[in-house]
């Protein structure tokens, strides 16, 4: 089974050639476009930073901070939502 899905692999990658030749000759779509980690993994902990807070808020406080807790979580579930949709409708082409 493995060398099965080896020789897929390298068919997939240039026939006869090695997998690991093939596959290390070709940059990661990151790679290619120069983004360091920093500028990959910004949007994802600034969310995940707001909501750490907007759980935390919601369950320690009332009033203020229930308003602040809805706040913070209101960006990740918008994003989600639209993440959903776009790819309901890639698959619907």
């Amino acid at each position: 089974m493995v060398a099965q899905a080896a020789r897929c692999g390298a068919a997939q990658h240039g026939g006869g050639r090695g997998v690991t030749k093939a596959m290390s000759a070709v940059p990661s779509k990151a790679a290619r476009s120069g983004n360091s980690l920093w500028q990959i993994f910004r949007w994802p902990l600034v969310l995940g930073v707001l909501s750490l807070f907007g759980l935390l808020a919601a369950l320690v406080g009332d009033g203020l901070w229930d308003l602040l807790g809805w706040g913070a979580l209101v960006p990740a579930l918008v994003l989600s939502a639209l993440g959903v949709v776009k790819a309901l409708r890639r698959s619907s082409r």
